[in-house]
């Protein structure tokens, strides 16, 4: 087995070091330009910005990211992404490119990238996975049990009223405004009878919270016409707790043994339980 120097992954890896608390902001898109591995899927009617926080480590305290997500909404599709996760998979491909590679590394997703409703009646979720690329699995559009409330809050100029749900292990609250009937929201959200302006855990853990609204002129959605791994949603979970828990045995998987100033990485001094949004 070789050994390789992967600089990427050391800064990612002293990223999540438990030394100090970090707070990682970005409130601008990225300005890498792909067009010729692009297509386009739909045409774009609507773009929603939100306020993006989860809590990477909460039995640790001290990894809290700030971020943007983008739900960008077309005539029967939806495209959804955290602008960080999407920004690093961008830098990474360009390096890669610059070396006349594709597809050889990607940054290691939280919520992933998701297109609903692509292929019809379905989602495809794409979830980067470091040395391993990016994997790519589809599931049936999920069904939200929401149970609707006579709440009522203004979210920007909108009249909110409050929603509730329990999703894959977590208990949720979210605020919908039927101003804007459109069944959608940030990440898989949807099944309201109005855009979701706000939805957060019960522990707020994962809080999604609307910033803006424009409708869109002249632009598509377009799907990234990459190197994927494809496999179902079990086994991105399998992999995904093997990079989080086990990271050290994780990349020898794929034939790399990752170096710090210490020497090689280890299960025992890198591996840790990762606040992943799905429980179950």
């Amino acid at each position: 087995m070789k050994k390789i120097l992967i600089s990427l992954l050391a800064v990612f890896y002293s990223i999540i070091g438990f030394s100090q608390k970090v707070v990682l902001n970005l409130s601008i898109k990225n300005d890498f330009d792909f067009s010729e591995q692009h297509i386009a899927i739909d045409t774009m009617i609507m773009e929603v910005e939100y306020d993006y926080s989860h809590n990477e480590a909460p039995q640790f305290d001290t990894f809290l990211r700030n971020d943007k997500l983008f739900l960008e909404i077309g005539t029967k599709t939806t495209h959804s992404f955290s602008l960080f996760e999407k920004k690093m998979d961008l830098e990474i491909e360009a390096k890669y490119q610059s070396k006349g590679k594709r597809g050889h590394f990607s940054f290691d997703s939280r919520i992933g990238e998701i297109y609903s409703n692509y292929p019809d009646g379905k989602i495809t979720v794409l979830t980067g996975m470091d040395c391993a690329g990016v994997f790519r699995h589809k599931e049936d559009i999920p069904h939200f049990a929401w149970k609707i409330s006579d709440e009522h809050r203004q979210i920007l100029k909108y009249d909110c009223v409050k929603a509730t749900c329990t999703f894959r292990g977590r208990d949720y609250e979210a605020w919908f405004t039927s101003s804007i009937p459109m069944s959608y929201g940030p990440w898989k959200f949807g099944g309201l009878p109005g855009l979701i302006l706000e939805i957060y855990d019960s522990k707020k853990e994962y809080i999604f919270e609307c910033k803006g609204i424009q409708k869109t002129k002249n632009r598509n959605i377009t799907f990234w016409n990459r190197e994927y791994k494809d496999c179902t949603r079990k086994e991105m979970r399998k992999y995904q707790k093997m990079l989080h828990m086990k990271p050290a045995d994780f990349t020898s998987l794929y034939g790399l043994k990752i170096i710090n100033i210490k020497g090689p990485i280890t299960n025992e001094e890198w591996g840790y339980k990762r606040n992943v949004i799905e429980k179950e």
